[in-house]
C-alpha cells in the first residue's frame, strides 16, 4: 500500500527521469522520495499565469463479432459442418484539455507531456488469482510542444 504524503513544485522535466517504482516495490513503512510510482497519479495544479489543465477524458470499448460457417459436402447433403470464428476488437480513447485563461499570449515555450500504458490478454487457459505478471513498463514519452 502507498500512500501520498506531502507534496513537492516541480518546473521541470526532470521528474520524468527519477526511477519509476511498481507499487510492491516502494518499502512499507517508509517515507520515499525522488521515484515516480505506477498506479499512483501526479497531482496537477495551477499556478497564476501558466496554461491550466482543465478536463481528461477515458473511453474504453470492446466489440466481438462471432461469424458462423456452414458448409456442405454435396448441395443434397442434410449435415452441414458448422465453423465458427470470432473477431474481437479493443480501444481505447483519451483526451486532455489545457487552456491559457489568462488575456496575454503564453509567452514561453510549452512542453506538454501525456502518458497511457496499457497490456491487454486475451487466453482460454484459467489462470490463478495472482499468477499473471506484467510485463515490464517504460516511463512516459515525451512529445515537445512550443509555439513561437
Amino acid at each position: 500500500m502507498a500512500a501520498i504524503i506531502g507534496s513537492e513544485e516541480i518546473t521541470d522535466a526532470s521528474a520524468f527521469e527519477d526511477p519509476w517504482l511498481e507499487v510492491a516495490d516502494v518499502p512499507a513503512g517508509q517515507v520515499v522520495g525522488g521515484c515516480n510510482v505506477f498506479g499512483v497519479p501526479w497531482v496537477v495544479g495551477a499556478k497564476k499565469g501558466m496554461p491550466n489543465f482543465n478536463e481528461f477524458h477515458l473511453q474504453n470499448s470492446a466489440q466481438g463479432t462471432r461469424y458462423l460457417r456452414a458448409a456442405k459436402s454435396s448441395p443434397i447433403d442434410r449435415t452441414p459442418v458448422y465453423q465458427q470464428s470470432w473477431v474481437i476488437g479493443i480501444s481505447n480513447s483519451l483526451g486532455a484539455e489545457i487552456w491559457n485563461s489568462d488575456t496575454q499570449a503564453f509567452p514561453f515555450p510549452l512542453e506538454l507531456r501525456l502518458t497511457n500504458r496499457c497490456a491487454v490478454s486475451l487466453t482460454r487457459a484459467a489462470i490463478p488469482a495472482g499468477a499473471w505478471v506484467a510485463a515490464a513498463r517504460d516511463p512516459p514519452i515525451a512529445h515537445p510542444r512550443t509555439r513561437p
